[in-house]
């Protein structure tokens, strides 16, 4: 949309020159699209999400509350944060058989058959999917009880995650890995499908917590972790506009790969200003402080305690105020027509 502040003064305001009616310096600067459930055979959830919205500012300034819900050791998800100490979680992460990348917001990242493209609202409960990203021994799944109503975010969703890191061969000492945090819509006809994502790696957990808590200072250094210490990691994940529909779940999943779109990591400690670029197998070593390291299986631990709450935070939509859906309240004027697409139902509005 045009800055009003850009315009010579006395001038008009900028129009379409084929709509000239259209200011505009009205138009809201985002337009977005909510999705929601679709054919889910939940009669409550037929006008449910599914439309397109506009703000002026995305996150939206206002129409939001933080909802933060808590991963637990018995692997569910709530909004109790842990009472007492619970027994930790942990996975072998092995940088030459990493956890596949599939769905999200990728632009040519093939699918683990080589068959065409992998983005989007992926099912991950798809048996083609799921031996390659969820159901495997290095992610941790975590899964809410069923949703009563509905639940719209609208917005950046926080992660944060208390873990440990053990290399299992070479020395101890300085290290380094990765967490990946992934959020799911659990249909109650059994498909699982991918909502949105978020990363940090270990070595820049002091510059990814900060951007978590809206600074952007570029000094921050990143620096090794000590194998065995227990660390806090914050991650800002991706934009994400969606309705969660009644007597759906929410499933977070988190692992410590995420390949090809992210590098796999090797596991091993990194110079100062250095990055040690491989793909899995490649047999590539690197050489830290004189020693020479090989990729490296890691045992990450992922903690839950009243001191160390392993948690997730959503911008709840508060369905009031903000944004709404978008209507006409009266007949066009003009013979024009006007045509949105409708990517959850792959037709036109």
């Amino acid at each position: 949309p045009a800055d009003p502040s850009l315009q010579e003064p006395g001038s008009s305001p900028v129009s379409d020159p084929v709509n000239p009616e259209i200011d505009f310096t009205s138009v809201p600067n985002v337009r977005f699209y909510v999705p929601g459930p679709v054919n889910d055979g939940v009669t409550e959830n037929a006008n449910v999400g599914n439309y397109w919205s506009s703000s002026n500012a995305f996150p939206l300034e206002a129409g939001t509350q933080p909802m933060t819900w808590y991963l637990h050791d018995d692997n569910s998800l709530n909004t109790t944060a842990p009472a007492s100490t619970e027994s930790d979680l942990s996975y072998l992460h092995d940088p030459d058989n990493p956890v596949q990348t599939i769905g999200g917001g990728n632009l040519g990242v093939q699918n683990p058959q080589n068959s065409g493209v992998t983005a989007g609202p992926v099912d991950y409960a798809d048996p083609n999917n799921a031996v390659y990203t969820m159901d495997r021994p290095d992610v941790l799944q975590f899964e809410s009880d069923l949703i009563q109503d509905s639940l719209c975010i609208i917005g950046v969703p926080k992660a944060k995650i208390f873990a440990t890191s053990n290399p299992q061969s070479g020395p101890t000492g300085p290290t380094d890995t990765d967490f990946f945090v992934r959020i799911l819509d659990v249909y109650p006809t059994g498909e699982e499908v991918f909502v949105v994502e978020g990363s940090v790696n270990a070595r820049a957990r002091d510059y990814a917590k900060q951007i978590a808590n809206g600074i952007d200072d570029a000094s921050i250094p990143y620096t090794n972790i000590e194998s065995g210490t227990a660390y806090e990691y914050e991650v800002k994940m991706l934009p994400i506009a969606y309705t969660f529909g009644h007597e759906h779940k929410i499933k977070v999943l988190i692992s410590s790969s995420n390949w090809p779109r992210y590098q796999s990591n090797p596991n091993v400690p990194i110079e100062e200003g250095e990055f040690f670029r491989r793909t899995p197998g490649d047999g590539q070593t690197y050489t830290y402080n004189g020693t020479t390291y090989s990729s490296r299986v890691a045992e990450n631990a992922v903690h839950f305690s009243p001191n160390q709450p392993t948690q997730i935070t959503l911008p709840m939509f508060d369905g009031v105020s903000g944004v709404g859906v978008e209507s006409i309240d009266e007949k066009p004027t003009s013979d024009d027509i006007y045509i949105y697409p409708n990517p959850a139902r792959e037709g036109l509005t």
